[in-house]
């Protein structure tokens, strides 16, 4: 007979926690107002992240998350990693209504991966941006 562990569910799940930024599940608990926090500093560390690898590899060199092309393909428009991440980090600390779907987080989370690196980086951004974040008054709906 082939048994799984009793505990094979929940190794599982700790592992995907440490590997992704963003997980599916998002406790309840003050539902509205911790998600809207808890995405918030989330994307707070995927956009520092991503000036992090910038700031190492170029501005130049990240993905585009959206593109248009001319009929000769060349390259008329396009929205990079960070703008996706910044507007999507502006609709919540403007207190937008967001209704993100599966794939939407998956993105997150592609995105976290790609632009790992493994040294550290001075980002004078993020602390005056995270104890902004702090200290916002976070109500329900908001």
């Amino acid at each position: 007979m082939n048994k799984k562990p009793q505990n094979w569910n929940r190794v599982s799940n700790q592992q995907k926690i440490e590997t992704d930024l963003f997980r599916m599940r998002i406790p309840k608990i003050e539902w509205q107002i911790d998600r809207r926090r808890m995405v918030g500093e989330k994307l707070l560390k995927l956009r520092s992240r991503i000036e992090d690898w910038t700031s190492i590899y170029g501005w130049e060199n990240q993905d585009n998350q959206s593109e248009r092309k001319d009929k000769q393909g060349r390259v008329v428009w396009k929205r990079g990693d960070w703008e996706f991440v910044d507007d999507m980090y502006g609709v919540i600390i403007n207190g937008d209504e967001f209704f993100w779907g599966k794939d939407t987080y998956k993105k997150f989370n592609e995105l976290w991966k790609r632009y790992e690196i493994d040294v550290e980086v001075d980002n004078p951004n993020f602390d005056a941006d995270w104890e902004q974040l702090q200290q916002m008054e976070w109500e329900d709906g908001q």
